[in-house]
Order: C-alpha cells, then structure tokens, then sequence
C-alpha cells in the first residue's frame, strides 16, 4: 500500500499489524521525523518527497494507493497533480486501485460532525479475496468490506 501524503504515519502505522507492506510517502522531512519516531515505524518504508521521488522498484507493485485528508486538495498545480497520477498509476498493479479523500471546506462539515455519524461500510470486491489488505479482526467488517469513519478508523475485511 502507497500511502501518498502520509504525514506523521497515523494511517501508514495501522497496516503493518495487519500484514500489509506499507510505503509512507511525505514531502514534508519534520512530518516524517515525527512518522519514523513512532512504534512500528520501522516496519513501514517512509519516502521522503513528492510523488516523483518513488523509486522505480515499485512499478507495478502496489495494490492501493491512498491520499487521506487534504492530501489530493494540497497539490494545486495542474502539472504536479498529472506528474502524481502517472507515478501512482504506475506504481499500481493491474487491477490496484486508488482512493482519495476530498472535502468541501465551504461546507464547514466539522461544525456538526460527530464520530458515530460519520462512519460508514461499503462492500469493496476487490478486497474480499486481496491477502495484501489484512483483515478486520474485533468486530470488523465483514469479508470484502471498508469500514471509514472521519475519526481515523480504518480497516478492511476479508
């Protein structure tokens, strides 16, 4: 898993427990100072630079690429936002997938927000049958299922 905008690894360091291969990527060298200072971090490889800075040992490697939070938001150059996608793309297997997160800030949504209301289950083919994912374990969802909440839970499972 790519995670592209990784920041201080929250995310990145959930998956490893899990069985997953995780890639932290960050332009940002204090955020991942403060990711490779965390317990687990030894067990993600962190990236430090935009999406141009992946190697080319992951093409093709990687079987979801993920931008949470305002990662897709915080690249505004038309040529930077095309330049990330073509790395992404190509780091992609055939068949991997890519899922960003986008906000409406106009929308001023954490005014009302509350954890319980925000999470959802969606049922995801493609992850009922990925060894690469992990698996949800302590009432997680089901077989080929994505549990989002905006309070940071994450898993899938199968």
């Amino acid at each position: 898993m790519l995670d592209v905008g990784c920041g201080t690894g929250t995310f990145a360091l959930m998956l490893p427990e899990r069985g997953t291969v995780v890639i932290g990527l960050d332009p940002a060298g204090a955020s991942l100072g403060v990711a490779r200072s965390k317990p687990g971090a030894d067990r993600v490889r962190w990236v430090h630079g935009d999406a141009t800075a992946v190697k080319v040992d992951l093409r093709e490697q990687v079987d979801l690429a993920l931008m949470t939070g305002n990662v897709a938001q915080a690249i505004a150059d038309e040529n930077d936002w095309a330049r990330t996608l073509q790395v992404v793309r190509g780091c992609l297997r055939p068949g991997g997938h890519l899922v960003l997160e986008t906000r409406r800030p106009g929308r001023r949504a954490w005014q009302e927000w509350t954890c319980a209301q925000s999470e959802t289950v969606t049922e995801v083919g493609w992850a009922r049958d990925n060894p690469a994912v992990g698996a949800g374990g302590r009432g997680g969802p089901a077989a080929g299922q994505v549990r989002v909440g905006q309070c940071g839970i994450f898993w899938i499972g199968r």
